[in-house]
């Protein structure tokens, strides 16, 4: 792997056309913020940079038209560049193991945002959709109502109520029988008029409370956790999603778990951060047989 600017590793030698003459079978990774062509190629950018470049930021906010263009909370620029490397390395080494040589893998972070987009883009070239000022209860699939309610303990709950999962919602709230929300279609063109009416039947109980009933009812439904209560939240918990371990000195340290599971293998353990070199004399020894004199 590497995520230097393009040239910089033809210049040390070590690009791929140099290793694999060495090696055939040799993978190499290059991550980019522009990838190594087009005329940006040489430009730097940091992760808000690529979200901005990318449309998502256009998508992402408040729902205020006044309001300044909000990143995700999470890096998603560097993240999804580094899943799509991860993902073509795959599929670089099973072809390895078809035809028995390398390959070279470039991706750009602002590649990898624009493919997050998915739906928005038939949307917008396709259909013509303009999204504009982007509203945090109005989702892409077009489900309606949806988004985030304040309920009565100030938590928010979020929901999404596709025509599946009506009947057991509207019952749940005792929601009137009112002829503009018979079917999707009436709700997606009436869709303030629900929303004014929840607004008022959420905040009679709690965020835990209403999860637990509508989960019951089968309505997807979640409550906006913070990060300490994302992983103190029973299905984090159950799937070991927060991770524990303690460091040299026996200072205790978090860390966000794994999400892979291999079916019928035990996870693998997961070690703290260590000081440089901590694992030189076990690499020596073990992958080079060094022994102890001349490993000292």
């Amino acid at each position: 792997y590497e995520n230097f600017r393009p040239g910089v590793m033809a210049r040390l030698r070590l690009d791929h056309a140099t290793l694999a003459a060495v090696n055939p079978r040799i993978v190499s990774v290059s991550i980019s913020r522009f990838g190594n062509s087009g005329p940006w190629a040489e430009v730097g950018a940091y992760d808000v940079a690529v979200q901005a470049l990318g449309g998502s930021m256009s998508i992402t906010g408040t729902g205020d038209p006044d309001s300044i263009p909000c990143r995700w909370g999470a890096p998603v620029g560097d993240i999804a560049g580094s899943l799509y490397a991860a993902i073509g390395l795959m599929a670089a080494l099973e072809e390895r193991e078809t035809t028995g040589c390398g390959q070279a893998v470039e991706v750009a972070l602002l590649d990898a945002q624009l493919a997050l987009n998915t739906y928005r883009v038939p949307q917008a070239f396709g259909a013509g959709v303009h999204f504009g000022t982007p509203s945090p209860r109005r989702g892409g699939a077009g489900a309606v109502p949806y988004g985030p309610f304040r309920c009565g303990d100030g938590a928010w709950l979020v929901i999404g109520v596709a025509s599946n999962f009506w009947r057991g919602f509207r019952d749940e709230l005792d929601l009137p029988d009112d002829p503009r929300f018979a079917t999707l279609a009436l709700r997606q063109a009436n869709q303030q008029a629900p929303d004014v009416i929840l607004e008022e039947r959420f905040l009679a109980r709690s965020a835990a409370d209403w999860e637990v009933a509508l989960i019951a009812r089968g309505v997807p439904v979640g409550r906006v956790n913070d990060i300490a209560e994302a992983f103190a939240q029973p299905q984090a918990i159950a799937r070991n999603m927060l991770a524990r371990f303690e460091e040299p000195g026996g200072r205790e340290v978090f860390a966000a778990g794994s999400p892979f599971r291999f079916v019928g293998e035990d996870a693998l353990p997961q070690r703290p951060p260590v000081p440089k070199g901590a694992d030189t004399d076990a690499v020596l020894a073990t992958l080079l047989g060094y022994d102890p004199a001349r490993i000292t």
